[in-house]
């Protein structure tokens, strides 16, 4: 399965490998001088079914990795909204500069007497 999110990706020249025509895009060609995972063998030597399989993993990989991300930077955002609200909920119960003057008054009169 291909990431349709990215338009840009297109189809990553699968339709041209399967017809037996050379690949030709320039993200698959950037890849083939970085594949430590083909055991030198570049990617345009794949056959169509071979660099079909390959796109398919490879896709589904990345696609899985940025849900992952996702995910990841929902949690943090979420842990990081809790302690806001942690704060939010302590301040609250903090008492008023009137709160405050009044509760000391209070007290002097108490004391006083």
């Amino acid at each position: 399965m291909l990431d349709k999110r990215n338009p840009e990706a297109g189809d990553l020249g699968v339709k041209n490998l399967a017809a037996g025509k050379p690949l030709d895009h320039p993200h698959c060609t950037a890849m083939a001088s970085q594949q430590p995972w083909a055991a030198g063998r570049p990617l345009t030597d794949y056959t169509g079914p071979e660099f079909v399989a390959f796109s398919e993993g490879y896709a589904s990989g990345y696609v899985a990795g940025v849900e992952r991300g996702r995910q990841l930077a929902d949690d943090e955002a979420a842990a990081l909204w809790r302690n806001a609200a942690r704060v939010v909920h302590t301040l609250a119960n903090v008492p008023t500069h009137d709160e405050l003057e009044r509760i000391r008054r209070d007290y002097s009169a108490r004391r006083s007497a």
